[in-house]
């Protein structure tokens, strides 16, 4: 539940019937959620609900990567003017790195802000040198074959996959997606999970990792929640690509395939 906070000054006037209270009152403002978090960009915004009776000339967010208050003074992005939201992508961010982040709205008598939010951006891709290699911790494999599916799968397993064909040791990699209508997975960076709950909507940029030692039999291992896959979608044609990506203490990936239609 987002929490409106007014913030506002009292100055005292004096007059020669006494002291007047004149209030002085800066924009009413509360501050969205991130969404859609990434290595470098993140789409965040608020809303300046209320001008306290003068004209909001300035609105937008302001971010700061070390005060846990940021102000105007800190990294600006201007929205536009007066009341209403302001929602938007800002593609200038550092990965891997925390952000303290609230709206705000400036008037004649100031500016006021809402609430802060913190969000981390994901770590980016590495950058492997040879294509169709995964290294597993024990052995060097090489993909030949990636294979896409929809047919048989739920919720809870996504509604695609790309599995490699059988490698070595008949060692099978699996990425499970939940996206719009079965569409490809997007380029960007997605967090591993171990479920895919009925309730959850589409595009969540997450994917399922089942690591098998045992042909495609779908009964392998789980990686953990909260490791990477990095996606390249190039109409189509798109590469995973693993850093360090652990799946248990036996093994954990490193390197790319890609999957070509």
């Amino acid at each position: 539940m987002k929490k409106k906070i007014l913030l506002f000054s009292l100055p005292l006037v004096l007059t020669s019937c006494g002291v007047e209270n004149i209030i002085t009152a800066t924009p009413l403002v509360t501050t969205f959620e991130a969404i859609n978090i990434q290595d470098t960009h993140a789409e965040i915004g608020g809303e300046v609900y209320n001008d306290a009776g003068s004209r909001v000339t300035e609105n937008g967010v302001v971010l700061s990567t070390t005060s846990a208050l940021p102000t105007v003074n800190d990294i600006k992005v201007v929205a536009g003017t007066g009341e209403g939201v302001f929602y938007g992508v800002y593609d200038e961010l550092q990965d891997n790195t925390t952000y303290y982040y609230r709206a705000f709205g400036t008037n004649s008598n100031g500016t006021g802000y809402g609430e802060v939010v913190t969000f981390t951006t994901l770590p980016s891709s590495c950058s492997p040198e040879l294509d169709n290699q995964i290294a597993t911790g024990t052995a060097t494999l090489t993909v030949n074959d990636v294979v896409k599916e929809t047919s048989w799968l739920n919720y809870d397993n996504g509604n695609i996959q790309y599995f490699t064909e059988p490698l070595a040791n008949n060692t099978v990699v699996t990425l499970q997606f939940y996206e719009t209508h079965q569409q490809p997975p997007a380029t960007g960076t997605y967090s591993t999970t171990q479920i895919f709950k009925n309730e959850d909507t589409p595009s969540v940029w997450k994917v399922r990792i089942l690591f098998s030692t045992n042909g495609q039999d779908n009964s392998g291992t789980l990686a953990p929640d909260g490791e990477f896959v990095f996606v390249e979608n190039n109409n189509g044609t798109i590469t995973f690509t693993f850093c360090d990506t652990y799946i248990n203490s036996q093994y954990s990936l490193n390197g790319k395939f890609t999957y070509i239609p």
